[in-house]
């Protein structure tokens, strides 16, 4: 996605430009128990599925369609908790007056920045993840919940369903009935949610660091 952006935008020629995947490192298999049951205390989480949606609130996060999406689910499934990690940006008060407006104050969890080994145990005792991006150059923390057996709803835009693949279900960012839908056929659903868990661990494998300095070091070996 990125690549052709630049031979469209800026004008590079094509024959001259080669595709190096990011990678994500693994995560590993240590799990800190006590500090998960201290985390879903903190938040209020005790007994609550959630869907987590880590992401600064800038204006191309699309937090509000999420919110308002999730207002539908929330009429149908009153325990399901809708969490936001990440700081705040441009669009924070926007989100906030978007929560209070839909009466989710107490249902929509904002836990603000949290260090990586928190939002790694989040990862993996969410239902979910949402990322209902506006534009992605790539899109991190979709491998990122992949990699932590997290399954992934992601928007259709921008660099998302390369990346992601056939391990995440997907929808028009813009859609609130389509992510209200989709979202709360997954709450029901478990099984389809084992299978893109384990389809986000396959799909993980493709971007290892390995992989990318293999088509790095190509890159170097034919332009030596």
């Amino acid at each position: 996605y990125v690549a052709n952006d630049a031979i469209d935008r800026v004008g590079l020629p094509a024959e001259r430009v080669r595709i190096v995947p990011c990678g994500i490192a693994d995560p590993g298999a240590a799990f800190d128990a006590q500090r998960l049951r201290e985390l879903l205390g903190q938040f209020g989480l005790d007994d609550h599925p959630f869907i987590i949606y880590p992401a600064i609130t800038y204006p191309h996060k699309n937090h509000a369609t999420l919110v308002a999406a999730f207002a539908r689910i929330a009429e149908k499934h009153d325990g399901v908790r809708l969490v936001f990690t990440g700081g705040a940006g441009s669009s924070d008060s926007v989100i906030q007056s978007t929560i209070e407006a839909y009466g989710l104050d107490s249902k929509v969890i904002r836990t603000g920045r949290v260090p990586e080994a928190d939002l790694d145990l989040l990862y993996r005792a969410a239902t979910m993840m949402a990322f209902p991006s506006l534009y992605e150059g790539f899109g991190l923390p979709v491998l990122e919940a992949m990699s932590r057996g997290c399954p992934v709803v992601a928007s259709d835009a921008g660099s998302l369903p390369e990346v992601a693949g056939d391990a995440a279900e997907f929808v028009d960012p813009i859609d609130v009935a389509g992510w209200a839908n989709a979202l709360g056929a997954l709450i029901e659903d478990s099984a389809r949610r084992t299978v893109l868990a384990r389809s986000g661990f396959d799909r993980v494998t493709q971007f290892a660091w390995s992989v990318s300095a293999q088509s790095l070091l190509s890159v170097y070996r034919e332009n030596r």
